[in-house]
């Protein structure tokens, strides 16, 4: 049986999720069973991540102790990701704006 982890911040039950590096497909993002790595992997990079179901907080399993998993440069990369995706928009817009004016 496996080996059932408790949350440290408010001792809930944790379920493991299995972590995927590299292009995510729209299935992949839409699966609360996997957390997307981002497309950066090191030997180091950890393949599950637990996560607690009432505090929605993200472990990593590190010699048997749980850490705080690292999201700063996945949320700082996901930002970039909407900022482009409103400039591609903005410049659509005023695209379509040219056109009709000219």
């Amino acid at each position: 049986m496996a080996k059932v982890y408790k949350c440290p911040k408010c001792s809930k039950i944790l379920q493991k999720k299995r972590i995927e590096y590299g292009l995510s497909s729209p299935e992949m993002q839409d699966d609360e069973n996997i957390i997307l790595g981002g497309c950066c992997i090191t030997d180091e990079s950890p393949k599950f991540a637990y996560q607690c179901f009432n505090c929605e907080k993200l472990f990593a399993l590190d010699k048997g102790e749980l850490i705080p998993f690292e999201e700063d440069e996945e949320i700082a990369e996901e930002d970039e990701i909407e900022k482009i995706d409103n400039d591609i928009e903005t410049l659509e817009i005023l695209d379509l704006l040219d056109d009709e004016l000219f």
